[in-house]
């Protein structure tokens, strides 16, 4: 801990004067102490970085010459950098530091000691704060005139971590007065040499004895005293404290020796009143006779202001009291910075020093965010096509923002929409809130933990056992920390055992579950948000992706015939000019249109914007000024059905987070049945949402620790949630609801054989125990990349059992390990493992890459390179804007991909995944607007309008399609697909092999799938828990399933001739994906039995034997 332990001022000021006390000059690069910056912890788990400025009223009295300058000196410029253990280091620029009731000392903002950098200050362990004094002629207590330079430095230095009452004294240092400067400038150097040159002349206003006089003086033991006066600063450091914290009165005069035990610090009042007596917790020396007297302020005392004295006695028995006092503003509570008004149940209002937030607590939705000291509306106010007091606000937009209670009389924030104030509503908007399906609904029972470090509200939905009852307890949380402008959530879920009944009695708790769609809904500022950013979202988005959106008109259409799947959810807008009446909608597609530059898609769809769980850290929205993002960092462990599952990040201008849902995943919504009697739990989060803005100081890893562009307010907020850990170990609220703090996690390190590689392309999955880890749904989950070497460590494990996943794009198969035991504090280092490729024999041929995902084929990925959707990036689009029947007209067989997996007679091997469909249909009939194609048409049925084109995409459906075999709908709309087609020459010595095996991995499935070689007959029906709806929320992925079909190899053709695999989907506009496919001969074959491989399904003509996701594999 740094501490200035001596009772004199600088040893450069001391010396110099002492030698010149009797003449009239002082040495040029004398310093003079001005005051100090501190840190200060004022709280449990707060602290802030004060300055006290010793100069004017605060100034030594004469002949005390510890602080003499008698002159106001004001501060400008403020700069502090700094440092953290991490190595990174944060500039707080002036706008950190408000100033004090004096005018010259400065409160810095309370930031929490449990974050890092960029949100709070734990770790740091040293700060340099530059800055430039206002004024270069200053008189000193004695009278003397002197010149100062305008810049100055300190540092605060702590290799250990910075600690209360660190502290840098603040010098100013003198220098030539300007005439010295100007004679220079004009060549008498001479004259100025002659005069004693490198000197400051010092004025004398009459005084017996110069300054320097005395403070030579002052280098000499002290004289005893029986009484000593002591001068106040005007203001307590800081100026303001909760009752229960800790503030510091600062001041001039004191004896030595003085020690908290000996002095006593009062506050009234009035200077002098009837006094309130605090306790001293430190007592600190700066420099010559100034002291820092830290005290906590008494919990008896109402909010307000204060007059602070002190008195005691020094361990010298030098008895000491003030002459002046000292003010401070006492805040109630625990928390200077923290609040909470609860007066109104529809409007909560919460501030952190960041921003003022409005709360409805019977719904649980934040309605209003603000941020401190603006106007800006983050939440969106827009009404839509709402009526409102008999006035349509916009008619073509379909979806309103607003709620439905009123907006309290006495609020007057902003709209944040020009020209529209909040009352033209008059109601609170929908905002910020969760929307979890799936839970029985009581009456919401709003609460709130309130401390010096946090503040953590919630509304809670109880069980009870009596009507209407509720067999799960669940809570919606929000928690906000000392001056961070992010909001952090979780969800916590609890079926007890027993609830009470009607007559007061404990029973058993009926059967319930745990789990449901969970997601939060933020409808920001259409205004404010203008752009969705993602990175790392999938496998190939390496680097970031910009998505200008359209307006709300255009991404929620009031015109149900642009909604191309679902009215009511307004999920799939159309963005096609009507016929004849380019701007009925909007201007588009006019060059001066409403769909921005940069967006080249042609309709507005959420789905559009998803992200597996792989490695997806965050995601977010930002305007000209502000970014918000969602960050996973702290909670992605509490996810679902793992890394491969898709979850929505957007729906037009709103915000998603989405850790559990049924989305891209139609088979299941990660419910668990938890038995009547029995306790059950679950948590989902925290995750962390951050508001940044361009210019906004982060930590200097990201640009040189200013914002200035998309990807630094993403990498700003992943850094940002990144820094909590700490503080979540220590959330009170948040550990009682389940959290696990890192102190009580383990690990558990893996050895993969036989995977390395490119990078991501080997994962290794701990997740749910004896449980296919896309089925894990009660169990935390953890990924890992172990691509470079097949090595890598779990991390922060929570303990448990689990079942451990490795695969290996490009191979077939899973290894699957169960009851891997992870401890608290221990790191299980398994055995190496040796990842065996499941072949079932010789490989004739391939399509794709089983990497569980159709990226790779026909509309997978983009062909082209667009702002918002990189060449090569995975293409998640609206499957009606890939018009099926016209990609394969001009295939061998109209309306099917036909793919040669070899040479064979008259043709040659394919060799390319783009002859294959992403999707493979059982039929094709999108929901597109019949107005691009008839005016008079609005419906979604514009596919039946033969060849109709539209912003040179083909809508129509082709004319072809009406003359195929068993064509049917107008003009062929409801057409089943022909089989698709693999031709293969059958390989020389086939016959000496027992079996035909084609593997299929379907990365999505909803239809039954058949498969015939040379005519003969297999098929697969997915079990309805494996079904997803992938591609028509525009996915790539949804349930990952193997399936092996086997033939015997009788059913081959001669060796060298030709033969016809066919795969057909049932059902009419379903569909299955293709992950990828292989052809194998083998003598073995694939039955599990005798594989020793669970993995997948088997099917001949005789059996189907189901994967056995139970079990290891192998």
């Amino acid at each position: 801990m740094y501490r200035v332990l001596v009772r004199f001022v600088p040893a450069t000021f001391v010396v110099a004067l002492s030698l010149f006390a009797h003449a009239t000059e002082i040495p040029v690069g004398t310093q003079i102490p001005v005051g100090f910056i501190s840190y200060n912890v004022t709280g449990t788990n707060v602290a802030e970085f004060d300055i006290v400025n010793f100069t004017g009223p605060n100034a030594s009295t004469l002949p005390d010459t510890t602080f003499p300058i008698s002159t106001p000196l004001s501060l400008s410029g403020l700069s502090l950098t700094v440092d953290f253990a991490s190595g990174v280091s944060e500039v707080f620029d002036s706008s950190y530091f408000t100033l004090d009731g004096d005018g010259l000392s400065f409160d810095g903002k309370q930031l929490s000691t449990l974050s890092g950098a960029p949100t709070g200050l734990f770790g740091a362990t040293d700060a340099i704060l530059t800055g430039v004094f206002d004024s270069s002629q200053v008189t000193l207590n004695d009278g003397t005139v002197v010149y100062l330079g305008s810049n100055f430095s300190t540092t605060i230095s702590d290799p250990g971590g910075l600690s209360d009452g660190d502290l840098g004294v603040i010098n100013a240092t003198t220098v030539p007065e300007p005439a010295t400067w100007t004679l220079l400038g004009t060549g008498v150097f001479g004259l100025i040499t002659a005069m004693g040159a490198g000197v400051v002349k010092r004025r004398f206003s009459g005084a017996a004895l110069g300054l320097g006089g005395v403070l030579a003086l002052s280098l000499l033991p002290a004289t005893s005293k029986a009484q000593t006066v002591v001068k106040l600063n005007a203001t307590t450091s800081p100026s303001s404290g909760a009752t229960g914290g800790v503030v510091s009165v600062t001041g001039t005069g004191f004896p030595s020796g003085v020690t908290a035990a000996g002095t006593s610090v009062s506050l009234s009042s009035t200077c002098g009143g009837a006094p309130a007596v605090a306790t001293v917790t430190t007592v600190q020396t700066v420099i010559g006779t100034s002291d820092k007297i830290g005290f906590t302020i008494p919990s008896s005392l109402a909010s307000g202001s204060y007059f602070v004295s002190v008195s005691g006695v020094s361990s010298g028995a030098v008895s000491f009291s003030s002459s002046t006092c000292s003010t401070v503003n006492v805040v109630g509570g625990p928390s200077s910075t923290l609040s909470i008004d609860t007066t109104n149940p529809v409007d909560w209002v919460i501030k952190n020093g960041a921003m003022t937030i409005d709360y409805n607590s019977t719904s649980g939705a934040i309605w209003s965010i603000v941020p401190t000291g603006t106007q800006d509306q983050l939440i969106d106010f827009s009404p839509g096509n709402a009526t409102i007091n008999g006035v349509v606000y916009d008619p073509a937009d379909g979806e309103s923002a607003i709620g439905g209670t009123t907006i309290p009389s006495t609020w007057t924030g902003p709209s944040g929409i020009p020209n529209l104030p909040a009352s033209f509503a008059n109601k609170e908007p929908k905002g910020f809130y969760m929307d979890p399906s799936g839970f029985s609904t009581v009456t919401a029972v709003p609460s709130y933990t309130l401390t010096s470090s946090y503040l953590d509200w919630w509304v809670a939905f109880p069980a009870s056992g009596v009507a209407p009852t509720n067999t799960t307890a669940y809570e919606e949380h929000f928690v906000v920390t000392p001056n961070d402008p992010g909001i952090h959530i979780y969800f916590s879920l609890n079926h007890p055992a027993q609830v009470m009944n009607s007559s007061g009695t404990l029973v058993n708790n009926a059967a319930g579950t745990i789990g449901g769609q969970v997601q939060w809904i933020w409808r920001g500022n259409v205004n404010e948000f203008t752009n969705f950013y993602q990175k790392l979202a999938d496998l190939s988005m390496v680097n970031g992706v910009t998505t200008p959106l359209p307006s709300t008109d255009d991404c929620f259409s009031g015109d149900n015939g642009r909604n191309d799947q679902d009215v009511t959810g307004r999920d799939t807008i159309d963005l096609h000019p009507q016929v004849g009446v380019e701007n009925a909608f909007s201007p588009y597609p006019d060059p001066a249109s409403q769909i921005p530059q940069g967006f080249h898609r042609h309709y507005c769809v959420k789905y559009d914007f998803s992200s597996y769980e792989y490695i997806h850290q965050a995601h977010g929205l930002f305007g000209n000024k502000y970014g918000q993002w969602v960050v996973f960092t702290a909670g992605h462990d509490t996810l679902i059905d793992g890394p491969t599952k898709e979850n929505l990040n957007l729906t037009g201008n709103i915000l998603t987070i989405e850790p559990n849902s049924n989305h891209y995943r139609t088979g299941g919504v990660g419910t668990t049945s938890i038995p009547a009697g029995t306790a059950g739990s679950r948590l989902y989060g925290p995750f962390y949402v951050r508001i940044n803005h361009f210019g906004m100081a982060t930590d200097s890893s990201i640009n040189g620790g200013v914002i200035q562009t998309p990807d630094d307010m993403f990498n700003d907020a992943v850094a940002a949630g990144a820094s909590f850990t700490h503080f979540y170990d220590n959330e009170s609220t948040l550990l009682s609801r389940g959290y696990v703090p890192t102190s009580s996690r383990g690990s558990v390190s893996v050895q993969v054989n036989g995977v390395a590689g490119a990078p991501r392309t080997a994962w290794a999955v701990l997740s749910q125990n004896k449980t296919n880890q896309e089925n894990s749904t009660l169990s935390y989950q953890y990924t890992i990349d172990i691509s470079a070497t097949g090595s890598g460590t779990f991390t922060n494990v929570v303990p448990g059992t689990y079942r451990l996943s490795v695969w290996d794009f490009g191979q077939w198969g899973e290894y699957r390990q169960d009851n891997v035991v992870v401890t608290a504090g221990n790191t299980n280092t398994l055995p190496t493992i040796a990842f065996v490729p499941e072949n079932f024999g010789t490989v004739v041929g391939t399509i794709g890459t089983p990497d569980r995902s159709s990226h790779e084929f026909l509309h997978g990925a983009y062909t082209q390179n667009y702002a918002d959707g990189p060449l090569g990036y995975d293409d998640r689009e609206y499957y009606g804007a890939w018009n099926y029947w016209a990609d394969w007209a001009n295939s061998p067989v109209p309306g099917a991909p036909v793919y040669n997996l070899t040479d064979g007679p008259g043709y040659t091997a394919t060799n390319n995944p783009l002859a294959w469909n992403y999707a493979h249909w059982g039929g094709f009939n999108p929901g597109l607007y019949g107005g691009a194609c008839a005016a008079s048409d609005d419906t979604t049925d514009a596919y039946q309008y033969t060849g109709c084109t539209s912003l040179g995409d083909t809508i129509g459906i082709p004319a072809y399609v009406n003359t195929l075999p068993g064509h049917s709908g107008t003009n062929g709309t409801t057409t089943p697909t022909p089989p698709w087609q693999i031709h293969f020459a059958t390989p020389n010595g086939a016959s000496s092999q027992a079996y035909v095996i084609l593997s299929l991995a379907l990365s999505a499935s909803q239809g039954r799938e058949t498969v015939t070689l040379n005519g003969n007959s297999l098929s697969y029906s997915p079990p309805s828990s494996f079904n997803s709806d992938a591609v028509q929320r525009s996915g790539l992925s949804g349930y990952t399933q193997w399936v092996a079909f086997q033939w015997p190899t009788s059913a081959l053709n001669p060796e060298g001739t030709d033969n016809v695999i066919t795969t057909s989907v049932s059902g009419t506009n379903t569909q299955n994906s293709d992950d990828a496919l292989r052809l194998e001969l083998s003598n073995i074959g694939a039955t599990p039995s005798l594989t020793g491989w669970n993995d997948y399904y088997f099917v001949t003509s005789s059996t189907t034997t189901p994967s056995n996701d139970t079990v290891p594999n192998p």
